[in-house]
């Protein structure tokens, strides 16, 4: 039997018996198989405890395997190959497309043999939906024999309407059932099924979702956490077109807006309704901002002056960003994680002004803009620079220090010559290069390309570059021990601000 195996999210396994159709088995219940496509082969210690699963009353496809010396698990091709040989294959092809309800449905074929034939109509016309919301909302995962054949009993013969308000207690409209047709999850949750049943008795939120051609996982999972005060139709076509995954959804729909003051959530709604369904993200920022309790930042790096005035918290931030028109509020996260920290500037020109900590630990300067990011003047910047020069000191402002990367693919092993140390050397920006759009490379005096500026330590640099700023480069060392990938350090200083650039 050809047979390919798929890991799954760390707990499923998909196999494919006989050329295409897909049973999926989660190893707490039972169906273990520990060899995937790659071959990998997974520690003993990591498997759950198992319960085995019988089809027939001889088959355990849940049987222990022999374990090798290093106590890696063999291979659990023998036990599901004998699950294949106990299980018809028309009952295997009917029941894998029911994700999460196909153990009950096994044992529910084994038990209603007409059964088989109901699944095959669903899968044609209505889809798995139906049946696994049945299965969801009876709770089948423990019942015992007679329960499984009086719900199979309901799933095929009692109207869909009727056994589904039965199990949910409450009416039940016919949108819910066509919707059920719609929905393309791996594992439904009784909470998505009510949250989906809200949705539709919602006169706003109905009609948009009837119109969605597919419920995913995502849509089910993440609009089933919404309350129902925010679940307009244009933040459920924003959740079901938006990738969200965890991460996103927390950063979309934080605590503040989810949980807003009661006398915020009329004007909330009222906003969502009057704009446009795609400018819905940009309608949830607007009241994220405006909610957010204020996060303190770190202490600052430097104390600042009159007019140079640290931004403390992640409120006056967003404040700084919006006032200034740039983009200063979206770097909330970065300042909270120690990476960089602003300032506002208070001088002839209103500016706002960043430094960047490094792969050292140092805090170095990073770019200062006024109003709709426009460049300052070389007078404003002299004054900022003079500020961080006798707070930070001049190598930290300046001047900083790094390898070269990627010395082994270009030039620099046959220009030993060039690459003493205290030779200069010369930058030049490639905005263009498809690997990296900040990339600075590194050239000889004579033309000769020795690799770049590290990715990590670019980022100034190429902007200022592109400002027009004009720095020096001189080798500090430079070991050819190893002749592939000789070794080479720099020092890159600012050498003076180019009045043109700012014209």
């Amino acid at each position: 039997m050809n047979v390919q195996y798929t890991f799954h999210a760390g707990t499923m396994i998909e196999a494919r018996p006989d050329g295409g159709h897909r049973i999926y088995a989660p190893w707490q219940d039972g169906f273990r198989c520990d060899e995937y496509v790659s071959g990998h082969e997974w520690p003993l210690g990591i498997l759950p405890k198992q319960r085995p699963f019988e089809y027939d009353g001889s088959v355990r496809v849940s049987d222990r395997l022999d374990s090798s010396d290093n106590g890696i698990v063999a291979s659990g091709r023998a036990a599901v190959e004998r699950y294949f040989g106990a299980v018809p294959r028309r009952v295997r092809l009917a029941c894998g497309s029911f994700f999460g309800a196909q153990y009950f449905l096994l044992h529910a074929c084994r038990l209603r043999p007409e059964m088989i034939e109901f699944l095959e109509q669903e899968i044609g016309t209505s889809g798995p939906g139906y049946v696994e919301a049945v299965v969801c909302l009876s709770g089948v995962s423990s019942s015992s024999m007679s329960q499984i054949s009086d719900i199979a009993d309901h799933i095929m013969y009692r109207p869909r309407r009727e056994i589904l308000g039965d199990l949910m207690g409450r009416h039940v409209p016919a949108a819910f059932v066509r919707a059920l047709g719609k929905i393309e999850c791996r594992k439904l949750r009784e909470s998505s099924l009510w949250r989906l049943l809200d949705m539709l008795e919602d006169r706003e939120a109905a009609p948009y979702v009837q119109r969605v051609s597919r419920l995913t996982g995502d849509f089910m999972k993440y609009a089933s956490r919404l309350p129902d005060w925010l679940a307009s139709p244009g933040v459920l076509e924003f959740v079901a077109e938006l990738d969200l995954m965890g991460e996103k959804f927390e950063e979309t729909f934080p605590s503040w807006l989810l949980e807003a003051p009661e006398k915020y959530r009329k004007s909330i709604r009222q906003s969502l309704r009057d704009s446009e369904p795609e400018m819905a993200d940009l309608v949830l920022l607007k009241w994220n901002n405006r909610l957010e309790p204020p996060r303190t930042f770190p202490k600052p790096p430097i104390p600042g002056d009159e007019r140079l005035r640290p931004i403390l918290n992640s409120v006056s931030l967003r404040e700084e960003g919006a006032c200034m028109h740039h983009c200063a509020g979206d770097y909330v996260s970065s300042v909270l994680g120690g990476a960089e920290y602003f300032y506002s500037w208070f001088g002839e020109e209103r500016a706002t002004v960043s430094l960047l900590r490094d792969e050292d630990g140092l805090w170095r300067f990073d770019m200062c803009r006024l109003r709709d990011n426009a460049r300052p003047s070389k007078k404003t910047k002299d004054e900022i620079l003079e500020v961080l020069r006798l707070q930070l000191g001049d190598a930290q402002l300046d001047t900083f220090r790094t390898h070269v990367a990627g010395t082994g693919y270009y030039q620099a092993r046959n220009v030993k010559e060039q690459i003493a140390t205290g030779s200069a050397l010369l930058l030049r920006r490639e905005a263009d290069n498809p690997h990296d759009g900040n990339a600075v490379a590194i050239y000889t005096c004579c033309g000769s390309k020795l690799g770049y500026v590290p990715r990590n330590r670019n980022r100034v640099l190429a902007r200022e570059l592109d400002n027009g700023d004009i720095y020096e480069v001189a080798v500090v060392m430079a070991e050819f021990e190893d002749d592939d990938w000789p070794e080479i350090e720099v020092q890159i200083s600012l050498h003076a601000y180019d009045d043109r650039a700012a014209a």
